[in-house]
């Protein structure tokens, strides 16, 4: 019996009929293989058996990608189905060429693959590509400035070969164990410019949307990044132009940043990849995909019986915070409260309620990589436009604030640093935090992280005032306030 007798088989119009619900495993059967150098004897009678062994990205009904094996052999699948689906293949194979001769280390394509109309289910024709597997390959990480540096060197291939990268993301750059190599994926976003190599302010533009994807603190390393850029590029390393360009590319990693945000922001809004969005007229739920499972299922449902069994951290007139326990994860939910009618026709007026600005500045450091609770879940009571009581579902990162922990054994250079830190990557992201009291300081094992962000505004004024807040918590402590504020102004926060 072969390994993969017992997994549910599926055509691609199966596949794109779907949607989310796919199996973990399956196999995929394609009824022809087009070109390409597939092992011997795997598509016998001209059907083609793959077992996908873990989806990779999923765009319902669009684009399957997944970690597949035919005759055993590995290989990566992009499988393209429904409306346009030869268009998107086409454009990848494209791109995939396109990488390839600049000279690019990019996988290189194993097969080309198509399956006819599947008729039982009114589905298009699919098409795919296999694609070279890269063993234990993982996307750069944003703190490894040494593969970031890569990757800005195989940016500069493609630009000096004529050609853009439309969605540099680091998940698009793959590095392998024992290798200092980058490899540059994801043919569908390459573009050949027909006018030639790119102009210097299309590159920077680029390069600027690379660095755009590391948190705000890793704008210091921005120098080390241009000149692997500016190596391969043959551009000169010193000397005044040299630091009027890493000048620039400073400003413009801070705008491509900034047009980031606004995009994630936008996402996290609605129903996408990574978040999930039900909406009626009773009620508005947001949640975390990755974190959405039967036990935030079966809270947004009765939200008050999870309330009624946990521990009760904080019973305020506006907000009610518990420590919670759903499916065996532990969070915290802060409710908001209605404190009166006036209060339910002043929600409707605002553009923003504190409770959405919650979940929206939280998921926004989580993108910037600035520690905090993470938000999981949102879920709004309404009448139609009407907004009544929130609910807002976040990590637990324990009890210890940072007052706590100064009370009792002082304040550490280590956790000093963090502060600081924190402090740092709010200024470069342009955000001020509106209340930063040290209890909004958690400390647990990875450190120190920033809560209660309903307050959090894109400010420059406000950070000033943000500093002498956090500083007025150590009145009664002049040898912490003046620690505090020494280390604030070594690292150029005045």
């Amino acid at each position: 019996m072969s390994l993969d007798a017992a997994l549910p088989e599926l055509t691609a119009g199966a596949v794109a009929a779907a949607g989310r619900d796919l199996p973990e495993r399956f196999v995929l059967i394609l009824d022809s293989a087009a070109e390409g150098a597939l092992p011997s004897g795997d598509a016998g009678g001209g059907r083609l058996r793959l077992e996908c062994r873990e989806v990779l990205r999923l765009l319902p009904g669009r684009r399957l990608v997944a970690r597949v094996a035919v005759a055993g052999r590995p290989a990566i699948l992009k499988l393209f189905v429904g409306p346009g689906a030869r268009r998107y293949w086409a454009r990848e194979r494209r791109g995939c060429r396109l990488l390839a001769g600049a000279g690019v280390t990019t996988p290189g394509i194993v097969a080309e693959l198509q399956s006819g109309a599947d008729e039982t289910r009114g589905a298009h024709r699919a098409h795919g590509l296999l694609l070279e597997y890269l063993p234990e390959a993982s996307p750069v990480s944003a703190e490894d400035a040494a593969s970031v540096a890569r990757a800005a060197a195989q940016l500069a291939r493609l630009h000096a070969a004529g050609c853009r990268h439309t969605d540099l993301h680091l998940e698009n750059f793959l590095t392998v164990p024992g290798s200092a190599t980058v490899y540059l994926i994801d043919g569908d976003g390459v573009r050949r410019c027909w006018s030639g190599v790119p102009g210097r302010r299309a590159c920077r533009d680029d390069l600027g949307m690379l660095c755009a994807q590391c948190p705000p603190l890793a704008d210091d390393r921005l120098s080390d990044v241009y000149a692997a850029y500016a190596r391969e590029r043959g551009w000169p390393t010193g000397g005044k132009s040299y630091a009027g360009n890493v000048a620039r590319l400073a400003a413009t990693t801070r705008v491509q940043r900034r047009r980031r945000l606004q995009r994630y922001l936008a996402k996290a809004q609605r129903e996408c990849s990574e978040y999930v969005c039900r909406r009626n007229w009773r009620r508005h739920l947001l949640a975390v995909r990755d974190d959405w499972d039967d036990a935030l299922a079966a809270f947004a449902e009765d939200p008050e019986a999870a309330l009624r069994s946990g521990e009760v951290l904080k019973a305020g007139n506006s907000a009610t915070v518990a420590r919670v326990c759903l499916g065996g994860r532990v969070c915290i939910v802060k409710r908001y409260n209605l404190k009166s009618r006036w209060h339910a026709v002043r929600r409707v007026l605002k553009p923003m309620a504190r409770f959405r600005l919650a979940w929206l500045n939280g998921q926004r450091l989580h993108l910037l990589r600035i520690p905090t609770a993470r938000p999981l879940a949102l879920l709004e009571r309404r009448w139609g436009p009407l907004r009544g009581v929130a609910y807002l579902v976040m990590e637990d990162l324990g009890d210890l604030d940072l007052a706590a922990e100064v009370a009792a054994r002082g304040l550490s250079e280590e956790r000093l640093a963090q502060v600081v830190d924190i402090f740092r990557a709010l200024q470069l992201a342009g955000l001020s935090h509106g209340d930063t009291k040290a209890s909004n300081f958690l400390v647990g094992p990875a450190g120190v992280a920033v809560i209660d962000l309903d307050a959090m505004a894109d400010s420059l004024a406000g950070q000033a005032r943000d500093r002498r807040r956090f500083l007025a918590n150590f009145d009664d402590r002049p040898d912490v306030r003046r620690r505090v504020a020494a280390a604030m102004a070594a690292a150029g926060l005045a």
